[in-house]
Formats: structure tokens, C-alpha cells, sequence
């Protein structure tokens, strides 16, 4: 409330105050007492300090020191100045080793094509909505590995669903419909649950506003129970279960649902890795296309090819200046590249 009082008092005077801006970014509200906002402050200052040194581009400081992703820390902290710097310095070395921004969808194609999960339609808020269909999950048709790459990919994706629709956060409907012991799980479902809850609580902290899941029965109760300490507590309190489908209208409009959920959208999942001739942009441009990786490169990019908001986390130094990489990106009925570095 302080926060939000002192910021109007602020607007009526003509001020403006960044940090209280990037406080309530994207839709996210987090009240802060003035002692806080100094702490917060502090952390900003310092991130954007450490990362100026390390990397000169405007492009990654802009990235690397986010206010929004900081402030998120500070929270995922309990307000701690020393706590979210280690969080963030942890965060920083983890992105710069695994690159989670450029997987590929060639290392992921059968879970993408496999319907497990995808991103569909929004709450009433406008928090893009993550469907989780537990049935489509074969254990024994993948690896761990695999199946954290592609949970880490889904992060990605809907932080920049969340950060395009501006409300900061997502949400997930885990669909139980049809899961079967026998056939949807086994021993390391439960480590596999672990990893993933681990790289969501130290990488992609206070991004989650709800998760809903539908039809909870004794088997889910009893993973829940042994998984749901290893995530905090305001995490585990956004866990809704959902005895009946109908609940969901509490949270979201009919056609943003699926029939299977009571809705009335027509959407049908499907994937298909895209290929060169996928992008007609590219077909007389001279492009080398990498089969394995499905970058495309392209030699004497004009840098006005570029839409601030089409990159995300590349590392702009990786890669020749006269040349643009791009990834493409497959949507339902449309391929279009997104822009990833120059």
C-alpha cells in the first residue's frame, strides 16, 4: 500500500520513481515499505554495475539486469539483499551454460508432437495458460534429460507469453484425464518432478499465478504430498485442485478452454518441425540452414531486420556481426522465424 501511495503522490507531482515502476511490472503488484524499495534499490543498482562490466552491449544489460526479473528474486528471497544477489549470480551462470533461450525444437520434436503439454488460451486475468495432459507422457519413450529440456522450453516460452500479454505470470491446467499408473508413470517421474521443481523455484521464480488441477484423486494427493516440499510455500498455496472441470469457469472464459475442459475453443494441438521452405522470407535470401540445430543464418543482415522484442537472452557476442541467426518457430497453422541474435 505504501508503495502504491507514495507512487500516485508521485504522478500528481509530476515525479516518477523507475524502481516503483518496475515494482508493479507486467501486472504484478509486490508492496514494498520503503525499507524494502531501498534494499531493492541496492540489488538493481549493484546487478546493473556487475553486469556493465562483464558484458558492454546495451542489449544484454537490458537482459541480464532486468528490474523485473530482480524484483521477482527479491521476493522469491524474502526481501534479502544478499540472498536474490546469490540467486541472480546462480541464474546468470546457469543461462550462460545451458542456453535454456535456444533449444532446439529438433532435440524436442516427439514431446512437442506428443500433445504431454502445450500452451493454449489465457485466464481471465490473461495469463497465458499451459495444458498438461499427463496421459501423453510415456516414461519409457523418453529420458529424464529429455523431458527437463523440453519442461525448461515450455518455461521459456510462456515467460515470453507472459512478458508479450503483460502480466508477468502464467498458469497451468494439469489435466488427469486418462493417466494410468502402468502406462504414464513410473519411479523417476517422481525425481523427474524434483528437477523440474528445482529449475522453476531457482530459475523461474514467482512466474506461476495458479496451477488447477483437474479430478485430484488418492494417487495424486500422495505424489503431491512428497513432491510439494520441495517447493515454497506461497508456490504450493497456488495450487488449486479442481474436483470438477466446471471449477475452471471460476478462472476462465469458455473459449479460452478446450471442450475437454468445458470450454468451447476449437484449437487442436499439433507440431511439425519446421524446414527451410517453411519460411518464404528466407527462400531467395542465400540462407545456410542447420539441419541438426535449425538455426538459420543469414549473410549481410541489415541490423534494421530487428525487432527489439523478437530477441530474447542470445548472447550478442557468439556471433559474427554481419550475419543474423535466427530460429524458426512453429505455431498451430503458421511458421514465422523469431530473431535470436546478431
Amino acid at each position: 500500500e505504501m508503495c502504491i501511495r507514495d507512487r500516485y503522490q508521485r504522478r500528481v507531482h509530476g515525479e516518477t520513481d523507475s524502481l516503483m515502476e518496475m515494482a508493479m511490472v507486467n501486472g504484478i503488484s509486490f508492496p514494498f515499505t520503503e525499507a524494502e524499495l531501498k534494499i531493492l534499490n541496492g540489488v538493481i543498482s549493484q546487478v546493473q554495475e556487475e553486469v556493465r562490466q562483464k558484458f558492454p552491449d546495451p542489449e544484454s544489460q537490458k537482459i541480464f539486469a532486468s528490474p523485473n526479473l530482480l524484483t521477482r528474486f527479491f521476493v522469491a528471497r524474502e526481501r534479502n539483499h544478499d540472498a536474490t544477489i546469490t540467486m541472480w549470480r546462480n541464474w546468470l551462470e546457469w543461462r550462460l551454460k545451458e542456453h535454456p533461450n535456444r533449444i532446439s525444437e529438433t532435440s524436442i520434436s516427439a514431446e512437442l508432437a506428443s500433445g504431454k503439454a502445450f500452451w493454449h488460451g489465457r485466464d481471465k486475468v490473461g495469463h497465458p495458460c499451459m495444458i498438461v495432459k499427463i496421459k501423453n507422457h510415456f516414461p519409457e519413450q523418453t529420458t529424464i534429460d529429455r523431458s527437463i529440456l523440453f519442461g525448461t522450453y515450455m518455461l521459456e516460452k510462456g515467460l515470453r507469453l507472459a512478458e508479450a500479454n503483460g502480466v508477468g505470470r502464467i498458469c497451468v491446467i494439469w489435466d488427469r484425464e486418462g493417466f494410468e499408473v502402468s502406462k504414464n508413470f513410473d519411479s523417476g517421474v517422481v525425481d523427474l518432478m524434483k528437477r523440474m521443481m528445482k529449475i522453476f523455484q531457482e530459475y523461474y521464480a514467482e512466474i506461476l499465478d495458479a496451477m488447477y488441477v483437474i479430478n485430484p484423486n488418492f494417487f495424486f494427493k500422495m505424489i503431491w504430498g512428497l513432491t510439494s516440499p520441495f517447493l515454497h510455500e506461497r508456490t504450493r498455496a497456488r495450487v488449486r485442485l479442481c474436483p470438477s472441470k466446471d471449477d475452471l469457469l471460476n478462472y476462465f472464459e469458455r473459449n479460452q478452454l478446450l471442450p475437454e475442459h468445458g470450454g468451447t475453443s476449437n484449437y487442436v494441438h499439433s507440431f511439425v518441425l519446421p524446414t527451410n521452405n517453411d519460411v518464404p522470407e528466407l527462400k531467395d535470401m542465400n540462407v545456410s540452414v542447420s539441419e541438426e540445430e535449425k538455426f538459420y543464418s543469414i549473410p549481410n543482415a541489415s541490423q534494421s531486420m530487428i525487432q527489439e522484442e523478437d530477441i530474447y537472452d542470445g548472447i550478442l557476442d557468439e556471433h559474427s556481426h554481419d550475419r543474423l541467426v535466427i530460429r524458426a518457430v512453429s505455431y498451430t497453422h503458421l511458421t514465422l522465424p523469431t530473431i535470436y541474435s546478431v
